[in-house]
């Protein structure tokens, strides 16, 4: 699944999977990743590291997807363990019929040893093909911005009724 995105470092092509510590940036994919806590997680995860310049960044451009009323991207963010330098900002973003990319949402990361679980509902593009970007930008210099993305999917949710109140009759 990851490696049918088209990975790019400032630009310039990547392979995925990469050659850990390329300058160029590089993508590695995880069996059991190691979080930021030190704990071990068992779901698959990928680890982004943008190129090796001032606020580098890195994509990761999937194929065409379809969004439907009450799909969801969810995973689990941070650094990756040890990488105590890492400060990055996560971003969903997206493309429509090769048009320009634009930002869904955002998160920063830095070196706390804590991660974020984010579940984003995806609404504001259902009824629209797109194509999904990933993407890590380095908040400054990029030595150690080992950015972690666990179990990146898009998921339908259920949608949930708002429960109305019952009304009883006065007489």
């Amino acid at each position: 699944f990851f490696c049918q995105a088209e990975w790019r470092g400032d630009g310039v092509s990547l392979p995925c999977i990469g050659k850990d510590g390329n300058r160029d940036g590089f993508v590695l994919i995880q069996d059991k990743p190691r979080l930021e806590d030190g704990s071990t997680d068992d779901e698959p995860g990928l680890v982004t590291n943008p190129p090796a310049a001032s606020d580098g960044v890195i994509t990761g451009t999937f194929p065409e997807f379809t969004v439907h009323n009450g799909d969801h991207f969810m995973a689990v963010l941070g650094c990756e363990y040890d990488a105590t330098a890492c400060n990055v900002t996560f971003e969903l973003n997206y493309t429509i019929d090769e048009g320009p990319i634009q930002n869904y949402t955002r998160w920063v990361a830095t070196y706390d040893k804590k991660f974020a679980v984010v579940d984003t509902d995806l609404y504001q593009l259902r009824g629209k093909t797109v194509r999904f970007v990933l993407t890590v930008r380095s908040n400054g210099p990029t030595d150690g911005n080992r950015a972690q993305w666990l179990k990146p999917r898009i998921k339908y949710v259920q949608p949930t009724a708002t429960p109305v109140p019952s009304l009883t009759p006065t007489p």
